[in-house]
């Protein structure tokens, strides 16, 4: 009537790792060419965010100056 909690067949959620075993990636989603994938995403925006906060601030510094 009363299952045990050693029963082997019983799922549980508290095992850790016990749903890391049961996932497939695909291609590109793991690994080292999605290391590779993310260190480009990563320096690409700080490259453009750089290069927009310094428009940012050649902008602002040709609106603010004093006219001579």
């Amino acid at each position: 009537m009363f299952k045990s909690k050693k029963d082997p067949h019983r799922r549980s959620a508290h095992r850790p790792g016990a749903d890391q075993k049961r996932f497939y990636l695909f291609p590109g989603m793991g690994g080292r060419a999605y290391r590779r994938k993310r260190d480009l995403i990563l320096k690409a925006s700080i490259a453009v965010g750089l290069l927009v906060s310094g428009l940012f601030a050649l902008a602002m510094w040709l609106v603010y100056r004093t006219p001579k």
